[in-house]
């Protein structure tokens, strides 16, 4: 299993637009074939800072992922709500 946790710092003006832009990539993302878990938590430390969530069966699943027009138009466009000029992403493979 491939987990993926991935950190944004969201502008307080554009949270909404944040929100709405991850809604709908949780909903797609977490139907595709090889995903088991795909989640957005907001830090409660922290107002603006949120993480996802992701859990893929193989790195072909998520190399899959990362091919969707969902997928595409997020990493296209998710920097517009950023107080950063990307996310953070960090890659764990499960240790049998």
């Amino acid at each position: 299993m491939i987990t993926l946790n991935v950190f944004f710092n969201v502008d307080s003006n554009r949270v909404n637009d944040f929100l709405e832009l991850l809604t709908d990539m949780v909903e797609k993302s977490s139907a595709e074939d090889g995903n088991s878990y795909y989640h957005l938590l907001h830090d409660q430390t922290q107002t603006n800072r949120y993480t996802l969530i992701e859990h893929w069966d193989s790195q072909e699943s998520l190399n899959n992922h990362q091919k969707t027009d969902h997928w595409k138009h997020f990493d296209k466009t998710v920097s517009n709500y950023l107080t950063t000029d990307t996310y953070e992403e960090h890659h764990y493979q499960e240790i049998d």
